[in-house]
């Protein structure tokens, strides 16, 4: 897990020392909407100017955010175009953010070949998933026909939902961090004697009801939901009823076979179709992993707070994890992903590895 220590500075005359420390030796890069440009440094007169170096762009927004790295360091610099001379912009700088990346949990290096080769493959990210069920939309509305068309003489109300097909839906965003089935038995009455059943009954009041006008003008009050897993992970989509009667908790084993059944099928049929790349891991912990790669290409696969499932490829096993990027760090001789992990489908089997990699390897989730 990382935590994170952040300072604002705003004061012109420091700017220089922040230039100086991290801008003429970190990884550049300019963060723009779709993606990260690599940048080099070119100078830093007295005037307070900065120069980059910006290959092949021909123009650039009039603010911008240049981020520069180092080690465990990242500095975010507001900046405004001053001047441009073909690739080379000069920028006045605004202020600086810089973000100490704080590991709790203990980082093992693997960079340098001494303790393991590992790799990740079989990587597809939630936007993927989107795109695949999109081009596959035929073979999907197809198993959702047929899913619909028997559940619906079942339930007073049910629909099933996939990803892309509406951009803010409340519950889908509860399914992004949290996998468990919503099972909510009655609006009007929620569980006390189970402390994960009131979080839950709490969020989806204040959060996904609040905001469902259907089922509030349709007289509902009970509700399960559960969610659609890629490799048990990673969700794109759920299967909701509603009834006007308090649904019974054994349902849940209903509906999540059904759940399991569309899984099944899209597996089969090969909706989903994975990167085929693999990539080589240059650090490990409890809580993350990074990889890193020469070729700029594979940039396209990789965007900051998006999810992905991947197969980590250890000596004697390949164990399914389901992560977020965190950070993207382009640099002129090779480029660094980081990921923080968010669940494994094998966490045992990871942390033995762990231990044979460092014998003095500590679990320390547990710790505050």
């Amino acid at each position: 897990m990382q935590q994170h220590e952040i300072k604002t500075v705003t004061e012109s005359e420091h700017f220089g020392q922040i230039i100086k420390d991290y801008y003429e030796k970190g990884h550049l890069f300019i963060k723009l909407p779709n993606n990260n440009l690599l940048i080099e440094f070119v100078k830093a007169p007295e005037n307070g100017n900065i120069f980059f170096n910006v290959p092949n762009v021909k123009n650039l927004p009039q603010e911008c955010l240049i981020v520069a790295r180092r080690d465990n360091e990242l500095v975010y610099g507001t900046m405004k175009q001053v001047e441009q001379d073909k690739n080379v912009f000069a920028f006045m700088p605004v202020k600086f953010q810089i973000i100490k990346l704080l590991r709790k949990d203990q980082r093992i290096d693997l960079s340098n070949g001494g303790k393991r080769i590992i790799f990740i493959s079989s990587m597809i990210s939630q936007i993927d998933l989107e795109t695949n069920i999109l081009a596959e939309k035929k073979k999907v509305d197809q198993v959702k026909n047929k899913i619909t068309a028997e559940l619906g003489k079942i339930f007073e109300k049910m629909k099933i939902f996939f990803i892309g097909e509406k951009q803010a839906d409340t519950r889908f965003r509860y399914f992004l961090t949290n996998t468990n089935t919503i099972y909510i038995p009655d609006i009007n009455n929620a569980p006390v004697d189970d402390a994960s059943a009131e979080e839950q009954h709490k969020y989806y009041m204040e959060n996904i009801y609040a905001a469902d006008y259907q089922s509030k003008s349709s007289g509902f009050i009970s509700e399960i939901t559960p969610p659609l897993l890629y490799r048990k992970q990673m969700p794109y989509g759920y299967i909701q009823i509603n009834s006007a009667q308090t649904l019974v908790s054994s349902t849940t084993l209903q509906l999540k076979a059904y759940a399991s059944r569309i899984e099944q099928i899209f597996e089969k049929s090969e909706i989903f179709k994975p990167s085929a790349e693999r990539f080589i891991v240059i650090d490990v912990s409890q809580g993350g992993f990074a990889i890193a790669f020469k070729d700029k290409k594979f940039l396209r696969l990789f965007q900051q707070n998006v999810s992905i499932c991947v197969k980590m490829l250890l000596a004697d096993k390949d164990i399914d994890m389901y992560a977020i990027t965190r950070h993207i760090t382009p640099d002129s001789r090779m480029i660094t992903v980081g990921f923080q992990i968010l669940t494994i489908e094998g966490r045992n089997v990871y942390d033995e590895f762990l231990k044979s990699l460092s014998p003095d390897y500590k679990d320390t989730r547990d710790e505050n």
